[in-house]
């Protein structure tokens, strides 16, 4: 599917209310407190720049993806309409399911395409490689998509089981990154719920980016844009047991981050 038949799909009635197939949502970036997700209008928090970049940075081919971080279930039911993947599998933290998701799935008779996994962890690999062999078998993924803890060693460690396993032009997406590096006394301060965090996400982002240029064969491309991180898989096939992306960089000797 092209850029332009995936933008086809998006019919915008305003800034914050957004049409993809038979299917309403509320586009709001603070995700709408107070406002309750139904079948007929889910909430997706994001806005109209983000989405518009997500359709542009997407993989022209999305059959199988893997979703880190429900919460509020919007983006479950928009990568469905977008894509009607074969397999869409999503795991949250929290344990309490999103009625006004599990509506919409039913109402689409989608249970056995779309696969949720509450109560689960970002950072509990053993877990998430029982749910790529239960669901995807030996199958690659084209879309991965990391809106979950927003931290540095739960991020990693979802992104070094699930990195390897996209196909060569699949994506890997991480959102809110930039956390440490958005001004404002709130962000710069030190009550907000990352403020005790050793390493930010950006860590992370500059280690993508030195595999990049060590291993284009592993990472072909990393674009920054509109608050998220777009990481192309490269055609490398023989990827590390183990594999780290802390260790998978060159420096010359020299430490780079510590």
């Amino acid at each position: 599917m092209t850029i332009e038949e995936r933008q086809a799909r998006l019919r915008w009635d305003g800034p914050d209310c957004l049409r993809v197939g038979g299917s309403r949502f509320l586009v709001a970036l603070d995700g709408a407190p107070g406002t309750r997700a139904t079948a007929e209008r889910l909430i997706l928090m994001k806005n109209k720049v983000m989405v518009d970049t997500f359709v542009e940075q997407a993989p022209d081919v999305v059959e199988n993806i893997f979703d880190l971080g429900i919460f509020k279930g919007g983006s479950i039911a928009f990568y469905h309409e977008l894509f009607v993947p074969k397999k869409l599998v999503g795991i949250e933290l929290h344990p309490d399911r999103v009625k006004g998701l599990d509506q919409f799935l039913s109402a689409h008779s989608l249970g056995a395409s779309v696969r949720l996994y509450y109560g689960t962890s970002q950072q509990d690999v053993r877990a998430l490689s029982k749910i790529l062999l239960r669901e995807f078998g030996d199958q690659p993924l084209d879309l991965v998509v990391d809106d979950c803890s927003h931290k540095y060693e739960p991020a990693k460690a979802s992104l070094n089981l699930l990195l390897p396993r996209l196909r060569s032009g699949g994506v890997y997406l991480l959102e809110d990154w930039g956390w440490a590096h958005w001004p404002g006394d709130h962000w710069q301060g030190s009550d907000h719920q990352y403020a005790n965090e050793l390493k930010p996400m950006s860590n992370l982002i500059l280690e993508l980016v030195m595999v990049a240029e060590s291993r284009p064969g592993l990472i072909s491309e990393v674009v920054i844009k509109n608050g998220a991180a777009y990481i192309t898989r490269g055609p490398e096939t023989d990827i590390e047991d183990g594999f780290d992306v802390s260790n998978a960089y060159l420096s010359a000797g020299r430490t780079i981050l510590s």
